[in-house]
């Protein structure tokens, strides 16, 4: 096999892992997006609320103070997620 049929049989198969991934990752969407197209519950739980202050944010905003920005920008802490 030369370097070349080496070449697009590879991307043959990457393309075609991809195409699959992508149809498996929206097939699995489709039913919360049908719910929530029609109003209704998705049964997902409430979500986490996550504390914005603390020890964890302290140490995050000194970590950020270490960064080098460009002139004329800033980097800050904008919130915690879990």
């Amino acid at each position: 096999m030369n370097k070349y049929s080496l070449f697009f049989t590879t991307i043959g198969m990457v393309g075609a892992l991809s195409l699959s991934t992508t149809t498996a990752l929206a097939t699995s969407d489709a039913g919360n997006l049908k719910k929530l197209g029609a109003f209704q519950r998705t049964d997902t739980g409430p979500m986490k609320s996550v504390p914005q202050g603390g020890k964890y944010a302290d140490n995050l905003r000194k970590v950020l103070e270490n960064i080098k920005m460009p002139s004329g920008f800033k980097i800050e802490l904008f919130a915690l997620v879990p």
